[in-house]
């Protein structure tokens, strides 16, 4: 319910905006490149993913020098997590090293309060909602399990590869963070880049306290980062 209450509020406040916009002013094309991470106390070792997204906007004057741009596209985020479980003893000799990629999808929706500084050159910032589409874990392991039950060692190496879907009932179907950024204007396309920060946990809170949902080394308080690298084409 208090999803479908902030999805409602955040499509009233577009529509508001845009029937009291005095004039629409642009429209076109977005697309680039995200590297995304994830913020969180619970993991130790992360990297960021690369990633790509592709919308379009709409730009609505509301003074000389503001303006308000809803957005829409369809973006790639995600993070790579890798740890290592390791036993040396009379009996066994383990190494093993995970590498686990996560890449999840969405629909994501900024509404952006577009100031311009000079002809050219324009700083945004506002919320979005994103909304999951769907996701994959894809799992990477290397290295050797190596036991001596009889006296004698016998060697395994362990070198191979594995994915899954991520279920949509495990994601936050719904969620929400801020967007900063600019851009600079050349003809009919610009060059920006922008950096977004979620709010919203990543897992749906009713599966966090399941470990058993997650696999091994996830993150289960984690909201995404994410740097993106755009280029626009105004019509």
């Amino acid at each position: 319910m208090k999803k479908m209450i902030t999805l409602v509020m955040f499509v009233t406040t577009i529509v508001s905006y845009t029937l009291h916009a005095q004039e629409l002013t642009s429209k076109g094309l977005v697309g680039g490149l995200n590297l995304s991470n994830v913020s969180s106390d619970e993991i130790e070792k992360n990297s960021p993913k690369l990633g790509f997204a592709l919308g379009g906007f709409l730009t609505f004057k509301l003074g000389e020098k503001f303006a308000l741009r809803p957005e829409v596209y369809y973006t790639n985020k995600g993070y790579i997590s890798e740890f290592e479980i390791s036993s040396l003893s009379s009996q066994l000799d383990a190494s093993v090293k995970y590498v686990e990629t996560f890449s999840l999808n969405y629909i994501e929706i900024p509404l952006l309060g577009v100031f311009s500084l000079t002809k050219n050159l324009n700083v945004f910032a506002g919320p979005y909602l994103d909304f999951f589409l769907s996701g994959e874990l894809e799992i990477k392991i290397d290295g050797h399990y190596n036991t001596n039950d009889t006296g004698v060692w016998e060697y395994t190496n362990l070198d191979g590869s594995d994915s899954e879907d991520i279920n949509s009932d495990d994601i936050n179907s719904i969620g929400y963070g801020l967007t900063f950024g600019g851009e600079y204007l050349i003809g009919q396309f610009s060059i920006g880049a922008r950096y977004s920060l979620g709010l919203s946990n990543i897992p749906d809170e009713s599966v966090i306290q399941d470990e058993n949902v997650w696999p091994v080394g996830s993150v289960f308080d984690s909201k995404h980062i994410n740097i993106q690298l755009l280029v626009g084409f105004y019509f």
